[in-house]
């Protein structure tokens, strides 16, 4: 479940915070969402806890990965406007057995389309994606859960 955590949070560093730019312009990302895939350099990653879905949670301002209190939480901010649009993450919480990915960034891209959110980032700024194919970083596909 560690593992799982670990490769989920270093994908999901870039959710949770402060929309710069045009904010008509940039994509609304607010919502529910199950992720039902994942890349890690290249590789297919598990993106299940322990057989059951992963679920993220993104407000205006943060990304809650897992359960509300018990699990990630993230600070986001989009840039720009382009689409699809580049984004900057950092750890605010995490559960005790990551305590030490608190302060933790990314550096990503994200882009929503009908009920379906991709985003691919990375811990290097210099690697920053240009793309989803998670060939070098982290890439997860999310659908939004049904209300």
């Amino acid at each position: 479940m560690k593992t799982l955590y670990a490769v989920l949070v270093a994908g999901i560093v870039g959710f949770g915070g402060v929309v710069t730019a045009d904010e008509k312009a940039a994509p609304k990302i607010e919502g529910t969402y199950t992720i039902v895939g994942g890349v890690k350099d290249g590789v297919k990653a598990k993106v299940d806890q322990d057989g059951k879905p992963t679920v993220v949670t993104i407000d205006a301002k943060q990304v809650f990965l897992g359960e509300k209190g018990k699990g990630f939480v993230i600070a986001y901010k989009l840039v720009g406007t382009d689409s699809p649009t580049k984004m900057e993450m950092k750890i605010l919480d995490a559960p005790p057995p990551f305590a030490d990915a608190k302060g933790a960034q990314a550096y990503g891209l994200i882009a929503a389309k009908g009920d379906t959110l991709k985003l691919a980032y990375s811990l290097d700024k210099e690697k920053q994606p240009t793309d989803f194919s998670g060939k070098h970083g982290f890439a997860f596909e999310l659908k939004k859960s049904a209300k």
